[in-house]
């Protein structure tokens, strides 16, 4: 990360320095961030955790995305070598990002503003610069290429385990009449958390105002009928997330 700071309390101010980050996050529009940083030419450590909201724009389907992003991040700082004292660190972002995809791997440059308030220090504002390199790792991408097909799935146990396992960027694919598909199967039966859930993912990968109103329909029709309360609840306060 290279970063170009200005002080925007007291007197008036400019620097630059260069940072070492690790972060890991989720495949999702909104996804938890856990992120360790170090300062190459002050020797801060810097660990945060915090949010990150994602919207995606395909240049070239599965190999060039635009991002834009918002975040939000709050966390702890030591500076120094050896450190010197810890403070209290608040960063709220919001850029843009150029991802290229190659196999598993994607590489990326990200640019954004951002502000940074640091306890007992002057709030900056910076302007950030990050070469990226993003590796997948855990059980469902390893197993992801092997996966039977969405159209071969039938029972509300398969069903479920698939959409678990499927990223949003997955889902989002997803033929329409798949996703209606799903959402039949999954409010067809006794409707427990777990199909709530599989529903929630599905009804949050959707962009279209048309494929929404199909899954919509379907989940209104089937709520008079679903005798758990929790979960009627969670369905009438998804489908008033979008209106």
């Amino acid at each position: 990360n290279y970063a170009w700071h200005v002080n925007l309390e007291g007197r008036p101010d400019t620097s630059s320095d260069r940072t070492l980050q690790l972060q890991i996050g989720e495949d999702a529009p909104l996804q938890r961030i856990f992120q360790v940083s170090y300062n190459l030419d002050n020797q801060q450590v810097q660990v945060v955790v915090g949010a990150q909201a994602t919207g995606d724009l395909d240049i070239v389907k599965d190999v060039l995305k635009l991002s834009g992003f918002l975040q939000i991040l709050a966390g702890v700082a030591w500076t120094g070598s050896p450190a010197s004292g810890s403070f209290t660190v608040v960063q709220p972002s919001a850029g843009a990002q150029l991802t290229l995809t190659w196999g598993p791997v994607q590489l990326a440059i990200q640019a954004a503003v951002s502000a940074t308030k640091v306890a007992g220090q002057p709030t900056t504002g910076e302007v950030n610069v990050t070469p990226q390199i993003t590796i997948p790792f855990g059980s469902s991408g390893a197993a992801r290429p092997n996966r039977v097909a969405s159209s071969e799935l039938t029972g509300v146990f398969e069903i479920r385990d698939w959409i678990e396992n499927s990223a949003y960027s997955e889902l989002e694919r997803l033929p329409t009449g798949e996703k209606v598909r799903f959402v039949r199967v999954l409010l067809a039966g006794t409707v427990i958390d777990f199909d709530v859930d599989a529903v929630a993912r599905i009804w949050r990968s959707i962009n279209g105002s048309g494929e929404r109103a199909q899954v919509r329909q379907i989940i209104e029709g089937r709520l008079a009928d679903i005798s758990n309360a929790r979960s009627q609840t969670r369905l009438r306060n998804l489908l008033a997330e979008v209106r």
